[in-house]
């Protein structure tokens, strides 16, 4: 008399982000309900996709982060966008048409702004402060 064994439950669980060296990942587009990483090929210097992963609430569009300006720390400048990539330095934000690069050991360790999130971020004796648009909409009312 054959035995069946029970089939494992698939699981449901995303793929967790991959973790991304700084200046490894030059493009990203999000299109089509897919978020495109792209870099280098070793050796060639060609563009190719190095992941592929779903948009996790980055709007669509096509990042450049090799061109991405620098954050200014001082003269209290402020940022307001989507944040559309993160990698093991940086902290990258679609600022109208530009995309900023914001130093990630500048936030404070558990303030970082998730991917997608919407954020205001602004400078406060060096120190990066990322802050929710929606609460500052409801103060202002």
């Amino acid at each position: 008399m054959a035995t069946t064994k029970p089939q494992p439950k698939a699981q449901t669980t995303e793929r967790p982000e991959p973790k991304t060296r700084s200046g490894h990942i030059t493009h990203v587009t999000v299109a089509n309900g897919s978020r495109n990483l792209d870099g280098p090929m070793p050796g060639r210097g060609e563009r190719v996709t190095l992941h592929s992963l779903p948009p996790r609430g980055v709007p669509s569009g096509a990042y450049r982060l090799d061109t991405a300006s620098p954050a200014v720390i001082k003269g209290g400048e402020s940022y307001v966008g989507a944040v559309v990539h993160k990698d093991d330095r940086h902290v990258f934000q679609s600022v109208g048409t530009k995309v900023v690069r914001h130093d990630l050991d500048r936030f404070d360790f558990n303030k970082v702004p998730a991917l997608g999130e919407t954020k205001r971020i602004d400078y406060l004796l060096g120190r990066a402060r990322a802050h929710s648009l929606t609460r500052e909409n409801e103060a202002e009312r």
